[in-house]
C-alpha cells in the first residue's frame, strides 16, 4: 500500500513538472495547448484509478500472507528440531504463482530447500 502511494505521488508530481515545463509552449500554440493539457490531466488523474482495491481482495491477500507466514513458521520449527528433509503444508496456487509440491525434485521445492539450507522440502495437502 505504501509503495502504491509513492507511485501515485511520483506520477502526479511528474504531471505537475510537465505542466510547468510546457507552460510557455502551451500558450503559444493552441493545438499543443489542448494536447498538453490533456496529457497533464492523464498524468495527474490516471494514478488514482490504481486505488481501486476491493476489500475482498485485501482480505484474500491478507489471508494468503497469513498462510505463507504459517508455512514459514512450520519450516523454521522443523529446522530448529534438526530435520533436513522437511514436510510442510501445501498451498493452492493462484495467479500462476508456482507453489511447493509433493515432489521434492520440483524446481520450486529445490529452490526453497536451497534457501532454507536443507536437503529437501515436500508439501502435502492437509
Amino acid at each position: 500500500m505504501f509503495a502504491q502511494i509513492i507511485l501515485i505521488c511520483g506520477i502526479s508530481l511528474e504531471g505537475v513538472v510537465l505542466g510547468f515545463l510546457f507552460q510557455k509552449l502551451l500558450f503559444i500554440y493552441q493545438p499543443i495547448r489542448v494536447v498538453g493539457l490533456f496529457l497533464i490531466l492523464i498524468f495527474c488523474v490516471y494514478p488514482l484509478s490504481t486505488l481501486d482495491v476491493r476489500q475482498s481482495d485485501l482480505r484474500f491477500y491478507k489471508n494468503r500472507a497469513a498462510l505463507w507466514d504459517k508455512r514459514n513458521k512450520e519450516i523454521n520449527d522443523q529446522i530448529e528440531m534438526g530435520k533436513k528433509n522437511l514436510l510442510v503444508s501445501a498451498l493452492d496456487s493462484f495467479a500462476e504463482i508456482a507453489e511447493l509440491r509433493d515432489d521434492s525434485r520440483y524446481w520450486v521445492n529445490q529452490c526453497a530447500a536451497k534457501y532454507y539450507q536443507v536437503e529437501s522440502i515436500s508439501a502435502v495437502e492437509e
